[in-house]
């Protein structure tokens, strides 16, 4: 179950990360705010599944270890990109205290 929630999560993050930097280059902010909601709706999909993926790792290998490594940073670009700042600060404080 790790790797099937934490590979849900990635293909969730990547369609959300694709369509927030076709967001970009919007002129429009109407048309911005349109596609925001498309790309903040891929992300909080895929963030149940990060999250579990994390609560499952054992972290016991080196595997594992790197494995929960990328999950926290993915999770961290997440938080920051939906705005969830206490979930974004409390990651980076994992991450720092590793």
């Amino acid at each position: 179950m790790l790797y099937a929630n934490y590979n849900l999560g990635v293909i969730y993050f990547n369609q959300g990360a694709d369509k927030a930097n076709a967001a970009n280059s919007l002129k429009s902010n109407e048309e911005f705010e349109k596609a925001k909601k498309v790309y903040e709706e891929k992300f909080n999909l895929g963030a149940p599944y990060l999250e579990k993926a994390l609560e499952l790792n054992p972290k016991k290998s080196e595997d594992d270890q790197s494995l929960n490594k990328s999950i926290l940073q993915i999770l961290k670009q997440l938080y920051a990109r939906t705005n969830q700042t206490e979930k974004y600060n409390a990651i980076k404080a994992k991450i720092e205290a590793k």
